[in-house]
């Protein structure tokens, strides 16, 4: 519907409506992370009031909001499932990403994304042509949505679709942009935004000229203008314009145009409309005459694609610019690469910013400054440096907080990520000289090594085979002529003819070595570390090594293999890759129970040849190994796995005709063979999308995180991930942690018994606070033992993702005890209630001990007392659910048994949690007075405990 305004009146309406619907773009973005609150509604006690996330921890003055909001906005409308893909291949696990690292690092992929020119096939299609048609009501403009989002790699997500929508009933409402529309958004400094054109024809400027009359009497343009910065310049049509002429050329070579009839005819235009000859408003008259009006579904479409991955909702599509950030910031960078010193002239100043500049610009740092506002594609050199130099500053600062030379570290992160990536295009002939080297050569003289020779044969002209890519059918005549005599070579020395055996032979040709079985075994050994290096050095690895004070440029292949070798195994990353392969075998119908039974034992033992690092695992693999062999080779043979190398039937038939036990030699072609199968099951491309894509429908829905879920992760120093923030959210509301935990574990009745008596104990050491804080640390750590050891009994991906926020909660509860607040639980009459313990033993609040008792998801309890000077003051509270009585009664009952310890200066009880206790400014607890020991706060837990358990749980 199109609306027009004529009158003073309705121009106001216009300026209403544009902070309406900016407060309402505001309150929806909020919602990513909270809820709006009704006047006087209040919330559970244990819940807490729900706010954005962003306004708590603004308010906590932690983080910086516009951090938030772009994590808000990449979880909603940006990240697609490729993004989430690369992530996953670069060795990054997006939930327990801090909100700020996973911003920077989704950047970073997209501008690599962009750069490369890559086609997105099949990773944004969230929903079905005809389903987004009937969405949008055109199958044309469906047909452009879906290829402008899959361009800009954006996905279709509901929310994406609805702005879409929106957007275009206005778009396709704008009619021809003529001068008083042109001259509105020149004078308010607006770029030709769907909203902004909307905004600028329904104020009644189409069909209007701003006027300039000398003199108090001039006469304004009859529309709403928001802002104007600088001055008015003289009428083109002035007897001095010829004077004018020189300083208006300067500034139309400043917004980066040439001087000619055309660009002398903008600045024209402008000065007869009175309008400043700014090099900004150059450029937004330029992009003016760019605009398709009427509105394509094609340029709509790349508009509105454009304003999301900028971070905006589709109404702010920008029809003047079909570019989303990611692309230009990928061509600034290539435009800089490509720029000649010739270029710039003789000048020494311009060419050492260009130095500086090529040194410190990467696509990701372009992304940066360009969702800042700065312009890179026309800032003057001299600013750019300046600009790139803060912004790569703050990057580091994002990958490296608070470390020593961030910048430093950050560069070495960029250098070693880039020496990875093209090492396995490197010629495979320096494995030759490798082989001999005894190991020393750094990461740095292998990558020399490399670009050296291959330098010599594109000199050369010739092909050559790559250091990490299968042998080619087009390797070259010249090559495949040279080694036709391999097989041969390998039989004389009694080797089998495998490609691994072949290719050591061609490196030794290569290096004109004598091909012996020493050679041999030496260059595979050579081949297979350097391999396996690389495959470990994925980006998110590299990012460790150096936050862990390593530089890996430096180090040797059996320094680095010692790194990684001796990393504490991780149980997120384990119970991740098994999930996946249980949803692979959930997923693949033709796979009959016995079969799936015989996979999931084939994963067992490939963890405990791992485990054991390829050497023999004892009786238990020995006696099992036949069998699952034998019905994995069954199952492989069956073809139910569609993309297996055929190969693999081979290598297990030989695997199993060696013989009965599993040698070292047989337990290694196990491992390597075997996890060929065990990935295929688990990155199978229809079931590993889908499994994506069912995560980040998860992420999605992730729409409202409490206050109090971040605190308590503050509290506990962790950081603010996806997967902290579920398990904060879950710690809250769990009345069973330590039981619900142990029954996904392994243990039998008996283990389930004792752990019953423990746990149900746990509550009693209050009495002495150093045996309550061991005994819960030692159920934690248990607990959590417990947790991992039941990961490879689980059976199903559901059980698997039951455990791993077991694990979480368990962590973040082990490093919440440290600050005194705990989790536990304990029984009033026959019911199982979830306690919560929280000693304030520090700041302002010092000498505070809180009891929240969750009896149900209904009903709750919370209670707060101060000590100072030997005297307590208390407040009960609980919510609607609980009578007064009851809590009067547990009141009394506490009151009565502390009295015999301490001074009972005042109890209150109330029903409604959220009134606060009752005190006068000479009651209220000052700090002074309270003991350094916090033990006595301890036994005023149990005291009050004791309480709430002498009630049945009828009665409470």
């Amino acid at each position: 519907m199109k609306i027009t305004f004529q009158t003073a009146e309705a121009e106001q309406s216009v300026k209403q409506q544009t902070q309406v619907r900016t407060a309402d773009a505001a309150k929806k973005a909020d919602s990513v992370y909270g809820a709006v609150l009704l006047p006087g509604e209040n919330r559970l006690l244990g819940s807490g009031e729900k706010k954005s996330w962003a306004e708590f921890r603004q308010e906590a003055q932690v983080k910086d909001v516009s951090v938030q909001q772009d994590y808000r906005t990449l979880l909603s409308h940006t990240m697609s499932q490729e993004d989430y893909a690369r992530l996953e291949e670069e060795g990054f696990h997006f939930e327990s990403l801090d909100p700020e690292e996973a911003v920077t690092i989704l950047d970073k992929i997209k501008a690599q994304l962009a750069r490369s020119g890559q086609n997105i096939i099949g990773y944004t299609d969230d929903i079905d042509m005809d389903t987004l048609a009937a969405a949008l009501g055109s199958d044309t403009l469906a047909r452009a949505v879906s290829h402008s989002f899959r361009e800009a790699d954006l996905p279709l997500t509901a929310e994406n679709i609805e702005g879409v929508k929106e957007a275009w009933n206005m778009a396709s409402n704008l009619t021809d942009l003529d001068a008083g529309t042109r001259s509105y958004l020149v004078e308010n400094a607006m770029e030709p935004e769907i909203w902004n054109v909307y905004l600028a024809q329904s104020s009644g400027a189409k069909g209007k000229e701003s006027s300039l009359q000398q003199g108090p009497k001039r006469i304004g343009p009859k529309y709403y203008a928001e802002e104007i910065k600088g001055y008015y310049a003289q009428s083109a049509q002035t007897p001095h314009m010829e004077e004018l002429q020189a300083q208006a050329d300067k500034v139309i070579e400043k917004a980066g145009f040439s001087v000619n009839e055309h660009s002398r005819e903008m600045a024209g235009w402008l000065l007869d409309r009175s309008l400043p000859l700014t090099a900004e408003n150059l450029q937004r008259v330029q992009m003016l005459e760019t605009v398709p009006v009427p509105v394509t579904e094609e340029a709509f479409a790349a508009a509105a694609a454009e304003a999301v991955s900028g971070g905006k909702e589709p109404v702010f599509g920008n029809l003047g610019r079909s570019e989303d950030i990611y692309h230009r910031a990928a061509e600034v960078l290539s435009y800089y690469e490509n720029l000649s010193p010739k270029q710039l002239g003789d000048s020494v100043t311009a060419r050492r910013q260009l130095e500086e500049i090529r040194l410190r610009m990467t696509a990701e740092v372009n992304v940066k400054l360009l969702k800042s506002g700065f312009s890179i594609d026309t800032a003057p050199m001299e600013e750019l440096v300046e600009a790139l130099r803060e912004a790569e500053a703050k990057l580091a600062g994002t990958y490296f907080p608070g470390e020593e030379e961030p910048l430093t570290k950050y560069r070495l992160y960029r250098d070693t990520n880039e020496v990875i990536a093209q090492l396995p295009a490197m010629p495979a002939r320096i494995l030759g000289p490798l082989s001999i080297q005894e190991s020393q050569t750094s990461l740095t003289e292998i990558y020399e090594q490399g670009k050296a020779a291959k330098a010599v044969y594109e000199k050369a002209g010739e092909s050559y085979e790559a250091l990490m890519t299968s042998p080619r059918g087009d390797m070259g005549d010249s090559i495949q002529k040279a080694f036709a005599n391999v097989d041969e070579l390998l039989l004389e020395l009694s080797y089998e003819l495998t490609d691994e055996n072949r290719r050591a032979v061609r490196i030794l040709g290569y290096n004109r070595m004598e091909i012996t079985g020493k050679n041999i075994e030496l260059v595979k050994a050579a081949d297979e570390q350097v391999q396996s290096v690389i495959e470990k050095m994925k980006p998110a690895a590299v990012l460790q090594m150096i936050r862990d004070g390593i530089n890996p440029l430096e180090k040797t292949l059996p320094e680095l293999e010692e790194y990684f070798s001796g990393l504490p195994e991780d149980f997120e990353e384990t119970a991740e890759s098994y999930s996946r392969f249980l949803y692979g075998l959930e997923k693949n119908k033709a796979v009959t129970e016995d079969e799936r039974e015989t996979y999931i034992g084939i994963y067992r033992l490939l963890r405990q040849i791992e485990k054991s690092d390829g050497a023999v695992v004892g009786a238990l693999v020995n006696s099992q190994a036949q069998l699952h062999l034998k019905n994995l080779l069954s199952a492989v043979r069956s073809g139910k796995f569609r993309h297996l190398d055929v190969k693999a039937q081979d290598r297990l038939e030989q695997v199993i005709q060696k013989g009965e036990s599993i040698s070292e030699q047989i337990a290694r072609a196990f491992a390597g063979d075997v996890r060929d199968i065990v990935t295929e099951v688990s990155q199978e491309t229809d079931n590993a999308q889908e499994y994506r894509r069912q995560k980040l429908e998860q992420l999605r829905s992730f729409a409202v995180t409490e206050n109090e879920c971040v605190a308590l992760l503050q509290k506990g120093q962790t950081t603010p991930s996806v997967h902290n923030l579920l398990a904060a959210q879950a710690l809250l509301q769990n009345r069973e942690l330590f039981y619900s935990a142990r029954r996904k574990g392994t243990g039998n009745g008996e283990e389930m018994a004792e752990m019953k008596s423990l746990a149900d104990g746990l509550w009693e050491t209050l009495e002495d606070k150093d045996e309550f804080s061991g005994e819960y640390q030692k159920l934690v750590k248990e607990t959590g033992k417990e947790v991992e050891e039941a990961l490879q009994e689980a059976v199903s991906s559901v059980d698997v993702r039951e455990l791993r926020l077991a694990h979480r909660q368990l962590a973040l509860a082990e490093k919440l005890a440290r600050q005194e607040e705990y989790f536990f639980s304990m029984y009033v009459g026959e019911e199982l209630t979830g306690i919560r313990l929280t000693v304030e033993r520090n700041g302002p609040e010092k000498g505070k001990v809180s009891v929240t008792c969750r009896f149900s998801e209904e009903e709750t309890l919370h209670a707060d007392f101060w000590l100072a000077n030997e005297k307590i003051t208390a407040y009960v509270a609980g919510n609607e659910k609980t009578e007064v009585t009851k809590l009067q009664k547990i009141a009394d009952t506490f009151t009565e048994e502390a009295s015999g310890h301490w001074i009972m200066e005042k109890v209150s009880v109330v029903q409604d949690a959220g009134k606060g206790p009752d005190m006068t400014e000479e009651q209220e607890i000052s700090g002074e007075g309270v003991s350094a020991d916090n033990g006595q706060l301890y036994r005023i837990a149990k005291t009050f405990l004791e309480a709430v358990r002498q009630q049945e749980r009828g009665s409470v």
